[in-house]
């Protein structure tokens, strides 16, 4: 294509192509211990242990304390056998964005410090720091002769999951380092085990804390070309293109007419983005089925009568079973012979968001398919 034809295309090819260079991670598609039936946890998952742990806001400084008195209490134990090494690891991402990532670890054994290293990470997310800790903690671990088992202690269950998954993925290279040390390791005697412990980091628990300030002593520009990886160029991609994406979201046009226009608790219009997401805030709330019913709702593209009339499906039935004869997203949204309406909202109002949700939570059917599809829905 020439200068003017590229200038004048868009799309994910184009925009994929400049900015693809950047990424210096290599990505394993075809990786044998990605295959199915050799994969570490599918060899030897009760050997691999995760003792995690779950702090709701209701009751969190009673959780935290017992959370504490759980983590000295296995400290004291797994301190007592010298063949058994366990580690704190921990990542620091300088929010300024000049400074490269570094993950830290911290190796003992038998009350011992015995080693202790970080590294610098790059440009990457801080899921990818922390999982170049602990594929740092663990190889080094797996390399002494006397080690029987191993103890990992972090703040980031998802990268300790994450370590165990030699799949593709962001930090695969750390993952297959892992799985690869742990296998080997695994084969040598029977009986060793790996166990990740989850540390919330607000506690500023012992061994954990030690990693923690290993790491952010340390600062080291980007520079020129820093590591980078694939999470953080998608991360990179979607904060360049949140903006612009808010000035198309205001068009008409854009959203369709079909799309129902939603507010915050704070009365503020839903807007997307990335993380802040006010709709991803409640898929993390919800089951995925309950969101695909959120979905269908929103986009107004759900088993309904009016989606019926307008595909010419059903045979024409476009009635509610209250015997409205026009079934429409807002009538089912007001009907409350067939529908059960909220009992608890901030805001009782059908434009708000959490309206719609607990709405769908009420009324477990209501957007979803039935069991047998009509002919074309789906």
């Amino acid at each position: 294509m020439s200068e003017p034809e590229i200038f004048r295309t868009s799309g994910t090819l184009f925009e994929s192509d400049t900015n693809v260079v950047a990424l210096t991670e290599t990505l394993l598609p075809m990786n044998p211990l990605s295959r199915p039936g050799v994969r570490l946890m599918d060899c030897f998952a009760d050997q691999v242990h995760f003792d995690d742990c779950k702090i709701s806001r209701g009751d969190a400084d009673k959780e935290l304390k017992q959370r504490t008195k759980h983590l000295d209490k296995l400290c004291d134990k797994i301190s007592e056998n010298i063949g058994t090494y366990y580690a704190g690891t921990d990542a620091s991402l300088p929010l300024s964005g000049r400074y490269q990532a570094i993950a830290a670890s911290v190796l003992f054994s038998g009350r011992v410090e015995r080693w202790r290293a970080r590294h610098v990470a790059g440009k990457v997310t801080a899921p990818d720091a922390e999982l170049y800790a602990i594929r740092s903690a663990i190889v080094k671990a797996t390399l002494c002769d006397d080690c029987t088992d191993i103890f990992i202690f972090t703040d980031s269950m998802a990268s300790a999951r994450r370590a165990v998954d030699p799949s593709i993925h962001s930090g695969q290279g750390h993952s297959v380092a892992v799985c690869e040390a742990l296998q080997t390791w695994f084969t040598r005697k029977d009986g060793q085990s790996i166990t990740f412990v989850y540390i919330p980091s607000r506690l500023q628990w012992d061994l954990h804390y030690k990693a923690h300030k290993y790491a952010t002593e340390l600062k080291v520009a980007l520079g020129p070309r820093p590591a980078t990886s694939f999470d953080s160029l998608r991360m990179q991609a979607a904060l360049s293109h949140g903006p612009s994406w808010n000035v198309q979201f205001q068009d008409p046009e854009y959203q369709g007419r079909n799309f129902l226009q939603l507010k915050t608790v704070d009365g503020a219009v839903a807007q997307p983005g990335g993380k802040d997401n006010p709709w991803v805030h409640f898929a993390n709330m919800s089951s995925p089925q309950l969101y695909a019913r959120m979905c269908r709702c929103i986009l107004n593209h759900a088993p309904i009568g009016s989606y019926y009339s307008r595909f010419n499906l059903n045979d024409g039935h476009t009635s509610c079973p209250c015997g409205c004869l026009w079934e429409t997203r807002t009538h089912i949204l007001t009907c409350k012979r067939t529908y059960r309406p909220p009992r608890t909202c901030e805001l009782r109002q059908l434009t708000m968001l959490c309206y719609l949700h607990s709405f769908l939570e009420m009324n477990l059917k209501v957007f979803a398919f039935r069991s047998t599809l009509l002919a074309g829905v789906g």
